[in-house]
């Protein structure tokens, strides 16, 4: 037997002290082994030190396999890797060789790493067709149609959810079977008789009746130490208090009983030497000790005992033990070889009964029921339907293509034939076809036809050699390959005086306007005094504009040319009216052309007259950027009567008036306020009168625009640009004291957003230039705030309502944050990290201001309500942790504040595993705020499992002491509409900074 000379106790867990005191231990005392409760952030650490010393340590601190080293016992009995081992030695007592996993919220860690572990024994023959989290109701159809065994993490309510869903939305639940792996240490009664209230709760009893058969193929799987009976057993007999010190005690306890019976062997070795048989007399041995059976696996791990329980009659049915066994035991049961550890099932009901009654891992309909379905009828009726739908397919194409041969332009009708045999021969006659043609300007680029009259090529040939600085050149006609007759202009311009008059936003200055008017009277006058006569379309989208500005007029004389084949019957004019023309065509023309047009419905060819009507239209939009009567858009309305000429249809009344002789004259209105000279307002006013013989001649127009501009036109337009830029030189000076005004108000507002978003002092090393480098921090305090149930938050509400109220939220929290020594590193989605101690804080004041700012927030969220819903109840659980971090700026371009360490880590996990409206500790935390801090309230919570850590400590921060006395006086509580009312008065203080 193992005989103790002496026990040595140190402390540890304090300032890191554990790590020292285990060096004494070993270069002092020369200590055989270590045993130890040292807490997480040591443990690690001290199991690498043991290895190193090759002496061997038992810990009763939550240790995985992938975390301690080989010369460390792991005395805690909840391991992760035995749990996956439980499950796999279930299925495969079951026969199950396809599972699915789903989990909580609150399990996902738990959840992940079985799954990692599970996934990595391929050999097993057992795959995993599902793994999702899930709260009952989300993700379910990707479960019910891809397994039928589930191994569920879900909390109990989850549960009882998902099975409703189950009832309701699966082909065949009966086929469905979970194995519920208990993760919250709930008592097997009340497991399932919450699952029975659920059932009560329908109101139909047929729905009740099948939620319990449901009910029937569930199967709890429950850690036999979660109960610790046998430590409350040892503390009744002893006079003593249970208590989880208590509990960590005896479990050291046992670890010390692994010793008995150990012989020393001969030969007087050293520890060291002795150190592979003594590993190989603790492990794989099993022993009752006062914290009940233990077994050390072969890795080192003590592996955790399960039972499993079944719902029957009203009653909890006990029908399996899951133990661990010998590695001997798995080679005579033939299971798997290389398997380190291995698990017994023992039943404790006969077979044929309640296991055995469990649905097998599969379906006969296959999990998509894709197997019982009507799949080949569908796939008959589609054959059925495509071996039709061919042949029309075809018959509509042969009809389509018949009917494009039929509007062939040389293709001559049967119908169009006539045969005379009255004479001694037969005459063969065909009557002409004639095409329509629109006298839209759109149109005028493309006529078909069979040939060209003689008129129309005199016209042709006039047009093609006219040549004026302000005429585009005409280049000619020509056809295509259907006959198509094409009139050619030479565009070599750059704009239109439409695109520049009404497609900019910039207006010209009366140099412009001057040059612009010039240059179009000049080509009226070229046009009026050659063959052409009448220029008869004078629009601004006529008048284009070159590389030089200089104005050429276009789309003149094409109506002689349609008028002669139209008079030979070559072309029939078409009634259709382009709506989008109203303004600068139909609204321009003269009146006794319009009256022409809504009376013969073509226009006419056009006169001398008319030009300088529509000549005093063009002026009128280039100095006053108006269209013309655009103040009377309620009389331009669109109707739809088939009786009715497009035109009229859509102006009645204007129409109506503009083309009425016997009424006032109806002029454009002139704006008020305007710069021009009453004499050249009172020269395009008569070139609108009625009677074309008082409109004045192009002379008299001539001379009222000189006067009018003749002073202000200096050099050509060329110098005119120079002088506006000079002009512009001459601001430039109060132009650039505006842009600097705008810049420092510009740097004000980023050097305070900078401020904001990392410390001050990290922004003012990058402002200066300098490089910031990575920094260790020995001893910070983190605040974690995680907003519960934000999937079910973001599906209830739009985006645009999330996004505010987050912001609403989050602008709180910073409000409540800076009135603090603390700086919020970032916030992603519902995740919101607040830091203390950086750069620097001494003797743990960071913990204080991070405790002080949790508690002001959990009491802020007391009177906080969602804006777009005031039922919704919005809640958030936090958790804090202290200890060393590493933080940094990452990224060159827009960088980056972040933090590092297992401390980040720990404290999201205090966060995501906490409870609604709570505060959360780590062990080590907690026992800081206990000895720093003792005006802070703190308790204890109990054992959580903690991804990585597996079972741990922790603790509830539920108040202060000092702030409930100060409140018992006045209250110290922040509302939100107080929170609110401050954040808009700083914002309207930043907004008058930025204004002065």
């Amino acid at each position: 037997m193992y005989i103790f000379s002496s026990l040595i106790s140190l402390p540890s867990c304090h300032n890191f002290n554990g790590l020292e005191n285990a060096a004494n231990l070993n270069y002092q005392y020369a200590v055989d082994l270590l045993i130890g409760a040292a807490c997480d952030e040591e443990t690690q650490t001290v199991s690498r030190l043991a290895l190193r010393w090759h002496k061997l340590y038992l810990s009763s601190a939550p240790l995985s396999t992938k975390e301690k080293e080989g010369t460390t016992i792991a005395l805690k009995p909840h391991s992760l890797a035995g749990t996956a081992e439980v499950i796999l030695a279930v299925c495969k007592s079951m026969k199950w060789k396809e599972i699915g996993l789903i989990y909580s919220d609150e399990t996902k860690y738990t959840a992940h790493a079985i799954y990692d572990m599970l996934a990595e024994k391929e050999e097993e023959d057992i795959k995993i067709n599902v793994f999702l989290q899930t709260d009952g109701t989300m993700n379910t159809y990707t479960i019910l149609h891809s397994a039928r065994v589930l191994i569920s993490f879900l909390s109990t309510s989850d549960l009882s959810r998902f099975v409703k869903t189950l009832k309701d939305k699966a082909f065949r639940p009966l086929e469905f079977t979970i194995i519920h792996v208990d993760c919250y240490k709930t008592e097997t009664t009340e497991f399932y008789t919450h699952l029975d209230q659920k059932a009560s709760e329908e109101t139909n009893p047929i729905s009740a009746a099948r939620l319990r058969k449901l009910h029937r193929h569930v199967a709890l799987l429950r850690n036999s130490h979660d109960d610790k009976g046998n430590m409350e057993e040892f503390a009744t007999k002893h006079g003593m208090i249970p208590s989880h010190t208590l509990y960590k005690a005896l479990i050291l306890c046992d670890g010390l009983q692994l010793l008995s019976d150990y012989k020393l062997p001969r030969g007087n070795l050293t520890i060291v030497q002795q150190q592979p048989t003594l590993w190989e007399h603790v492990t794989n041995t099993e022993i009752h000790g006062y914290s009940g059976p233990m077994f050390i696996g072969s890795d080192g791990v003590r592996l955790p005992y399960y039972e499993m329980f079944m719902w029957r009659d009203g009653k909890t049915q006990h029908v399996a033990s899951v133990r661990p066994r010998e590695a001997e035991f798995c080679e005579k049961e033939k299971m798997s070889n290389e398997s380190k550890n291995c698990y017994e099932i023992t039943r404790t009901i006969p077979f044929g009964q309640l296991l055995d009654d469990l649905p097998p891992y599969s379906s006969d309909c296959g999990y998509d029921n894709n197997l019982c379905s009507d799949f080949h009828v569908f796939m008959i009726a589609a054959i059925v339907f495509s071996i039709l739908l061919i042949p029309m397919a075809i018959a509509f194409y042969l009809q389509r293509k018949e009917h494009l041969i039929q509007q062939m332009p040389w293709r001559v009708p049967l119908d169009t034939i006539n045969f005379d045999d009255s004479r001694n021969g037969i005459l063969l006659s065909v009557s002409r076809r004639v095409s329509s043609v629109s006298t839209a300007r759109a149109s005028y680029s493309s006529i078909f036809s069979a040939n060209v009259s003689e008129h129309a090529h005199v016209n042709k040939q006039k047009l093609k050699y006219m040549s004026h600085t302000n005429i585009n050149p005409f280049t000619g006609i020509c056809f295509n390959q259907g006959s198509e007759l094409i009139v050619m202009w030479q565009f070599t311009a750059r704009y239109s005086l439409e695109d520049l008059i009404f497609g900019k936003e910039q207006k010209f200055g009366r140099n412009f306007q001057s040059t612009f008017i010039k240059h179009i009277m000049h080509g009226i006058n070229f046009i009026h005094n050659s063959s052409i006569k009448v220029h008869g379309t004078l629009y601004l989208s006529n008048c284009v504009v070159d590389s030089y500005w200089v104005v050429k007029l276009t789309d003149f004389g094409i109506k002689n040319i349609l008028k002669e084949r139209m008079h030979h019957k070559e072309l029939a004019p078409n009634s259709s009216f382009d709506i989008d023309a109203i303004h600068y065509k139909y609204l321009q023309l003269a009146p006794e052309h319009l009256s022409s047009l809504l009376e013969k419905h073509e226009e006419p060819m056009g006169t001398v007259e008319g030009d300088m009507y529509q000549l005093a239209m063009v002026i009128y939009q280039i100095l006053f950027y108006m269209r013309p009567f655009a103040e009377r858009q309620e009389d331009i309305k669109v109707f739809s009567s088939p009786n009715l000429h497009p035109l009229k249809s859509i102006l009645p009344e204007l129409s109506t008036l503009l083309s009425n002789q016997s009424t006032a004259p109806i002029h454009p209105k002139v704006p008020e306020g305007n710069s021009f000279t009453m004499r050249l307002l009172s020269i395009i006013q008569q070139c609108w009168l009625y009677k074309p013989a008082a409109r004045p001649t192009l002379i008299k127009i001539t001379d009222a625009v000189n006067r009018e501009f003749g002073q202000d036109v200096k050099g050509t337009l060329i110098d005119q640009m120079i002088e506006m830029i000079d002009e512009y030189s001459a601001n430039l000076e109060h132009i650039v004291a505006e842009r600097t005004r705008e810049l420092e108000q510009d740097m004000a507002t980023t050097e305070n957003l900078l401020y904001q978003l990392l410390p001050k002092s990290i922004a003012d090393s990058i402002r200066s230039g300098k490089s910031v480098v990575p920094e260790q921090h020995s001893s910070v305090s983190l605040l974690v705030v995680d907003v519960c149930q934000f999937t079910k938050f973001c599906e209830a509400f739009i985006p645009v309502h999330i996004l505010e109220t987050l912001q609403e939220l989050y602008s709180s929290f910073d409000y409540i944050v800076q009135k603090n020594k603390a700086f919020k590193v970032e916030n992603v989605g519902d995740a919101y990290l607040i830091c203390s101690g950086i750069p620097e804080m001494t003797a743990c004041r960071h913990l204080r201001e991070v405790s002080k700012i949790s508690l002001k927030l959990q009491e802020f969220m007391k009177t906080f309500t969602v804006r777009h819903r005031p039922s919704h109840i919005l809640q958030i659980k936090m958790g804090i942790t202290s200890g060393a971090v590493a933080a940094g700026i990452l990224g060159s371009i827009a960088p980056r504040f972040c933090i590092f360490g297992d401390t980040v880590n720990m404290a999201c996990r205090m966060a995501s595993t906490g409870l609604p409206g709570t505060i959360q500790l780590s062990e080590l935390t907690a026992n800081t705020m206990m000895e720093k801090f003792p005006s802070f309230i703190i308790e204890e919570r109990g054992m959580i499992d903690v991804k990585g850590k597996g079972t741990c400590l922790t603790f509830w921060l539920t108040g202060e002491k000092d702030q409930m006395r100060r409140q018992s006086s006045r209250s110290s509580c922040i509302s939100h509409s107080q929170i609110k009312f401050e954040i808009e008065e700083a914002n309207k203080t930043n907004n008058q900074f930025l204004k002065v």
